[in-house]
């Protein structure tokens, strides 16, 4: 079964997926937000943010229907009006690709993180987080111990590790 953005991830206060839920018949559906609240369902993080504006993004899909409009061409006996269309199509269709793509690298990450696979997507996430977890400790100890971190790191250290 395919899920896509607008049906919303739903999951457990414990953090199991609840993206389906079983009626009394038997039947498997697509959780809605009237069976999240009935189930104490939190909606996914993705779906908070997704309430937020995106700038980059905003400036992505104008971009995408920019080259459309160079990608597509105008027929001779096509009006204006079916030619505009086709350009909304065709970034449309793009933009689609690349949200189906992110659905399939979330996916991944978030299967590496289950104890699954552990394919390249996990390992560069996991890596930033490592990174970003060594940047924390460091800013820790620097708030407690001064410029004489217990980690032994300097700020030039750090900025070496982090520039690699």
């Amino acid at each position: 079964m395919k899920y896509t953005a607008e049906a919303g991830h739903w999951y457990t206060r414990s953090g199991e997926p609840a993206y389906t839920y079983e009626t009394g018949c038997g039947e498997t559906k697509k959780t809605t937000l009237r069976e999240a609240r009935k189930l104490n369902l939190v909606p996914s993080v993705t779906s908070i943010l997704g309430i937020a504006d995106k700038p980059a993004l905003t400036h992505w899909k104008i971009l995408q229907t920019i080259q459309a409009t160079k990608d597509v061409r105008r027929s001779d006996y096509e009006d204006e009006g079916s030619h505009l269309k086709a350009v909304l199509r065709e970034s449309k269709r793009v933009g689609r690709e690349a949200a189906e793509r992110g659905t399939e690298i979330h996916a991944m990450i978030e299967k590496g993180f289950r104890g699954g696979l552990k394919g390249p997507a996990y390992t560069a996430v996991r890596e930033i987080l490592d990174m970003l977890g060594l940047i924390m400790r460091w800013f820790q100890c620097l708030a407690t111990h001064g410029k004489h971190c217990c980690l032994g790191l300097t700020a030039r250290k750090l900025s070496a590790v982090i520039s690699e």
